[in-house]
């Protein structure tokens, strides 16, 4: 691995702010300036220029972290591969899942991967989908179960599984389930609860509410999780979207809630596994892959039955993941 002073610029790059940097690392900042002074002493230039909004990087600092970044991810595959080699079966596999799909990918997970390969852990994290890409860049995790961004970045690539919509929806007995055939203006009447601004479908929601001519929706509620947005959902008159699958099933957190169908006025999305292009994966890491792969695909053939039942568009069925991951290489 890295010395710590390089791993330290690493992340002053990222987040292009001490403070921010620091509390990602859990250390003072003045650690994080000791260690850019002894960086810079060794290599007799600058490598970060402080600014008033934050930190820089001079063009060497630059060159350097391009450097370091890509052989911190190399050291790291190559530790991951030699333990494999090493403990057999044995390993932890490290996944990060998107708020909306977190649920399946468990429910995929526990138990079955710990009966396959009894020596096995799982660490399993929750988060938004931009920072769940650019820590799976950062080769935090061996892979990721999330949306599919439009524009994917070049250092991912992405297996297509699932495709839903996120199309509104309110507690069961709302007022507005009384609205025979409702409609935008009939959704604008009342509040909305939503995530914040790390949603990668926010630009996508506000344009449906553009097309339709309205304003923006008032958020009464703006929450740090998905979970608690539904939460606000349930207990309120809010509105809030969610994947229609999720709805359907009326388990977790779709227990409760009901669609309100407007025709028009849902986003589709296409989620699958991201992985880190070209990196190593470990047998292990690809067996938990065809298990998610296996509950997605099942979850997508389900959706595209009960699509036929609404008004909304009827999912395609989403292509399988190369042949490599069946045979582990």
């Amino acid at each position: 691995m890295l010395d710590p002073d390089l791993r330290y610029l690493i992340h002053i790059a990222r987040f292009r702010s001490m403070a921010r940097a620091a509390d990602e690392l859990a250390v003072s900042q003045s650690t994080l300036s000791r260690a850019v002074q002894r960086l810079e002493s060794r290599f007799g230039v600058g490598l970060v220029d402080r600014t008033s909004h934050g930190v820089c990087l001079t063009d060497p600092g630059k060159r350097l972290v391009a450097r370091l970044a890509d052989a911190d991810r190399q050291l790291r595959d190559a530790e991951n591969e030699l333990n494999d080699i090493a403990q057999g079966r044995k390993g932890v596999v490290r996944i990060a899942a998107g708020h909306t799909v977190s649920s399946p990918v468990v429910r995929a997970l526990v138990p079955r991967l710990r009966i396959d390969r009894p020596a096995a852990n799982l660490q399993l994290d929750t988060c938004f989908n931009k920072r769940l890409m650019m820590r799976l860049i950062d080769g935090d995790y061996d892979f990721g179960v999330s949306l599919i961004p439009a524009e994917l970045p070049p250092e991912l690539v992405a297996y297509p599984l699932l495709r839903d919509r996120l199309v509104p929806v309110v507690r069961q007995g709302h007022p507005i389930t009384s609205i025979a055939n409702p409609k935008v203006d009939d959704l604008m009447q009342f509040l909305w609860a939503g995530a914040d601004s790390h949603i990668l479908s926010n630009a996508a929601l506000d344009a449906l509410f553009l097309r339709a001519k309205v304003g923006r929706p008032d958020y009464a509620v703006q929450c740090s999780s998905y979970e608690a947005a539904i939460d606000a959902v349930k207990s309120s008159d809010c509105i809030a979207f969610a994947p229609d699958w999720q709805v359907h099933q009326g388990l977790g957190l779709g227990a409760g809630l009901t669609i309100v169908e407007v025709p028009g006025f849902a986003h589709p999305r296409t989620l699958g596994i991201l992985e880190r292009r070209g990196a190593y994966i470990s047998p292990l890491g690809r067996r938990a892959q065809e298990l998610v792969t296996e509950a997605l695909e099942l979850l997508n053939a389900r959706a595209a039955k009960l699509s036929a039942h609404t008004s909304g568009p009827t999912p395609r069925s989403a292509p399988r993941p190369p042949p490599a991951w069946a045979s582990g290489s």
